[in-house]
């Protein structure tokens, strides 16, 4: 039997490895805050998941965890982010964000298995912060301008050290961003898609937002969970960005989104400058061309059926409770 240990299973990211993994034959431990009301927000993959409720503000507690379980696979993917909030909270994100993957690296180091698990950290394009080289690859420099992109840079190069030092098994992958229907609202992406599909309904008027200009690598999520379990299974162990290699700006995501309902944009946006980041990077954008000729991944589903589809997802919600609100009593 093969056991892989996955963390953020109720987040997009946790979820679409769990499928891959399952679809692999593969069994999953998932570690979660709430074990009971956790298979709720994945009811398609539930029963074939082993829950487990875990404090991840107590991180030392991964130790007894790795023991227990002796996973071949460990993912973490438990962080806290949400677009505005890369910047709220920084002591907790940095106890979550960098201590947690830490003592993961510190009980595999100290596990009998040491050399036999592989563990794959979810690093992110946001460590390269202000450095608007573009595109970025694995030796760009690192210059984070949030707490966020900080604490991932922390673990990252962590990660590195240890398996230099220690022969670990132990890998970065370091993704841009990433988009799907389970994407949080909290997400510009998720936040237009919604919009675009409530306003169509006839249940929202406008929608307030921040820098439409801003550009950003955006893929497809189920993919980048593709790409993060060649990394567990490859014979080395390294670091890889994940992306697509093209560049998109929000006002692309607003024309795309908004003529999926077959309105245009410009009626109905607000620009609010209370919603623009604190700090922004101009852009990022990924060179794959590593995990391309090392693993063989590439992207391939298209930016625009990315945000359609989350649209239609919406939609297809909203005439759902529409229809249930209208049965006889």
């Amino acid at each position: 039997m093969t056991l892989a240990l996955v963390t953020g299973i109720t987040g997009q990211d946790g979820y679409y490895t769990a499928k891959v993994l399952l679809n692999a034959g593969i069994d999953v431990i998932a570690l979660v805050r709430d074990r009971i009301a956790a298979p709720d927000a994945c009811p398609d993959i539930a029963e074939k998941v082993a829950f487990e409720t875990f404090n991840f503000m107590k991180p030392t507690a991964i130790k007894k965890v790795i023991d227990q379980i002796e996973p071949d696979f460990i993912f973490n993917y438990a962080a806290k982010s949400t677009g505005q909030g890369m910047f709220d909270e920084p002591t907790e994100m940095t106890r979550l964000n960098a201590n947690f993957p830490l003592e993961i690296l510190n009980a595999m180091i100290v596990s009998k298995r040491k050399y036999d698990m592989c563990f794959v950290q979810a690093s992110s394009s946001e460590m390269y912060g202000s450095n608007n080289q573009v595109p970025q690859d694995e030796a760009s420099p690192f210059n984070p301008i949030s707490p966020y992109g900080a604490a991932k840079l922390y673990v990252h190069n962590m990660i590195g050290i240890t398996r230099r030092m220690e022969g670990l098994h132990a890998s970065s992958a370091i993704l841009f961003n990433h988009e799907s229907p389970r994407r949080s609202e909290v997400f510009i992406t998720k936040k237009i898609a919604n919009a675009a599909a409530r306003i169509s309904a006839g249940v929202q008027d406008v929608l307030e937002i921040g820098n439409i200009s801003s550009q950003r690598d955006w893929g497809y999520a189920p993919e980048y969970a593709e790409a993060i379990v060649c990394m567990a299974q490859a014979k080395t162990a390294d670091d890889y960005v994940v992306a697509t290699g093209v560049m998109h700006s929000i006002t692309d995501i607003l024309k795309i989104a908004f003529s999926a309902v077959k309105l245009d944009y410009l009626d109905y946006i607000r620009i609010n400058p209370k919603a623009m980041r604190k700090v922004d990077s101009k852009g990022h954008c990924g060179n794959i061309s590593k995990i391309t000729s090392k693993l063989g991944w590439t992207p391939k589903i298209a930016f625009s059926k990315i945000i359609t589809e989350m649209v239609h997802l919406e939609l297809a919600r909203l005439n759902k409770l529409n229809s249930a609100s209208k049965k006889p009593e």
